[in-house]
């Protein structure tokens, strides 16, 4: 069920993709546009795992008496993460742009 429901949004999307190709939308525009919609796709997730990954550094290096440090290095560690999610859904939105065949 969920399967057809993904193809068909995908269907969808390449068919208002196609249309606004045809009325001269660039393929960079494009793009942009793919880039945003997967960006507020995942954008709650990198920030909600940030926040309780510093939230379960803190609490369990509490235990351990390091306190703040830990929560300190787990935003960092977050951070660093959710900049590599960034260029993964870069990636992956031209990915997606070509497989509507659009250049």
């Amino acid at each position: 069920m969920i399967h057809f429901k993904i193809k068909a949004e995908g269907e969808e999307e390449q068919r208002t993709l196609s249309g606004l190709y045809r009325l001269g939308v660039t393929s960079e525009e494009m793009l942009a546009m793919i880039h945003h919609k997967n960006l507020y796709y995942f954008i709650p997730q990198i920030i909600t795992g940030l926040f309780m990954g510093a939230f379960c550094g803190y609490a369990i290096n509490e235990f351990y008496g390091y306190g703040w440090q830990a929560a300190g290095y787990s935003l960092l560690f977050g951070l660093g993460l959710g900049v590599l999610q960034f260029v993964v859904v870069h990636h992956y939105s031209k990915r997606e742009l070509l497989g509507f065949g659009i250049n």
